[in-house]
């Protein structure tokens, strides 16, 4: 009898489980797609003032069939002439509660915003309820279906200010840096950092992505200019770090340290040996044209 009870029970389970699987797979289906709202959902901060969307669209892509996950952009509409549209990227999941209840969670990448849901109804065009929003509790909303924004003349929000990723900031000057073919080494006369975001507008970890280093030589084999990536920059307790492609395509020894950036310079100190550092300040010049640069591939092959 144990046996049999046992059995029945086991089975209930994994009805109960398959069931909140189709829950989930449901609810994520029925949500994707393209969502807008007049809610003011999250506050930004600008300028040192407190402002709000007067229109968020959400677009919920989902993975595949079936899944209960998906990723997406959410786009925050402004009557601030300068801002305009913003856009983020977002995460977004579905889940069940032991009471069967379906939830609903979407998180803002750059910005760890996050709303969701447990409280809600939709259909084909409406979706409303009650949310919690970041520390705010049964915060009502309501959205209603739309097309899918148009990003291309959006601009990016980043981890506390606008970052103007559309527009590259470019800074030269001078940096100790050492190239050794052969049994010759060779030193710019002047270094070239372009990065696909800004410095000055970041204060978190940052990407590799279209970031380039430009070495104009006097006289050198390879001709009078080489590039190089940059490997990966990042800010750590308030010290942002540059690291830079060495000669054998790693980061190598090259990397500038305690970096301040304004809109003018870029200022800090540039590792050139153990133990050894030297300062640097790079002033803001014009973009570079980077598609005819050579590049210096491994073991001081010139390609």
């Amino acid at each position: 009898m144990r046996k049999i009870l046992f059995t029945i029970l086991a089975v209930m389970t994994a009805m109960t489980v398959f069931t909140s699987c189709e829950k989930e797979e449901q609810t994520a289906f029925d949500l994707s797609g393209n969502w807008e709202t007049t809610d003011a959902l999250f506050e930004r901060q600008y300028k040192g003032r407190t402002i709000r969307p007067v229109k968020t669209v959400f677009s919920f892509d989902i993975d595949k069939k079936g899944s209960t996950v998906g990723e997406g952009v959410a786009v925050e509409y402004f009557d601030i002439p300068e801002l305009a549209m913003l856009y983020h990227h977002i995460k977004w999941d579905t889940w069940s509660r032991k009471d069967g209840s379906v939830g609903f969670e979407v998180l803002l990448k750059e910005t760890r915003d996050k709303f969701s849901t447990t409280e809600f109804s939709n259909d084909a065009e409406h979706f409303s309820g009650k949310c919690y929003l970041n520390d705010l509790e049964d915060c009502p909303f309501s959205f209603k279906r739309t097309t899918a924004p148009d990003v291309s003349k959006a601009r990016f929000w980043g981890y506390n200010e606008l970052m103007p990723t559309w527009y590259p900031s470019t800074y030269k000057g001078v940096l100790d840096i050492r190239r050794q073919h052969g049994s010759v080494t060779y030193k710019p006369t002047s270094v070239t950092i372009t990065f696909d975001v800004d410095p000055v507008y970041n204060d978190s970890h940052l990407g590799y992505d279209k970031a380039y280093v430009m070495e104009t030589y006097d006289s050198a084999p390879w001709g009078d200019l080489l590039a190089d990536s940059i490997r990966h920059w990042s800010i750590r307790d308030g010290n942002l770090t540059i690291y830079l492609a060495g000669s054998d395509d790693t980061t190598g020894d090259y990397y500038l340290s305690n970096v301040k950036a304004t809109p003018d310079s870029l200022v800090g100190d540039y590792f050139v040996e153990t133990n050894v550092f030297t300062h640097f300040n790079l002033k803001r010049t014009t973009n570079p044209d980077w598609s005819t640069i050579k590049q210096w591939g491994i073991l001081n092959r010139i390609r």
